[in-house]
């Protein structure tokens, strides 16, 4: 049973993509879909986290607007440590986590469920690859990754998806 559902923000929850117009102000595009995804989950409760290696306000802008019951870590040097130190390393075995890349492998080999967008890492496609319950999207991330891999952890946990949307 997954209890717990993180997501990491750049290349998985968003296509990757920053751009920075001439006064410095930083936008990023976001998928409406994985956010209900990350809604489905909630009512489903399953606590949603979002961490990230970045410390930028739209991040915390988009969350406060769309998911404002996720738990949201930015400036994560390693998102590992910081889930074992604000929960606990006994509860990973029930934690789900979707993430595109390298700095965040050691992560993904210890939850019970780890997921990885289409256009993800090579390194972390082929390790999902030897891993029995590794997860691909069919999507890439920031267009509906997040939310395929929400559907699956609900299927897992034998969570109804249409009882929680009508």
């Amino acid at each position: 049973m997954i209890k717990t559902f993180v997501v990491d923000v750049d290349g998985t929850l968003t296509d990757g993509m920053c751009c920075v117009n001439e006064k410095g102000v930083i936008s990023k595009s976001f998928f409406t879909r994985d956010f209900v995804g990350l809604r489905i989950l909630h009512e489903r409760k399953v606590k949603v986290v979002i961490m990230t290696s970045s410390e930028d306000d739209v991040i915390y802008k988009k969350c406060k607007e769309s998911i404002h019951f996720a738990t949201v870590f930015s400036g994560c040097v390693s998102k590992l440590d910081k889930f074992i130190v604000e929960f606990d390393e006994a509860s990973l075995e029930e934690t789900a986590f979707m993430s595109d890349d390298i700095f965040d492998l050691d992560f993904l080999k210890r939850v019970g469920i780890a997921g990885c967008p289409l256009d993800a890492h090579d390194d972390v496609i082929e390790y999902l690859k030897n891993k029995e319950d590794g997860f691909f999207s069919d999507f890439c991330g920031g267009h509906g990754a997040v939310r395929q891999f929400a559907e699956h952890v609900c299927s897992i946990n034998n969570s109804n998806i249409l009882r929680t949307i009508l």
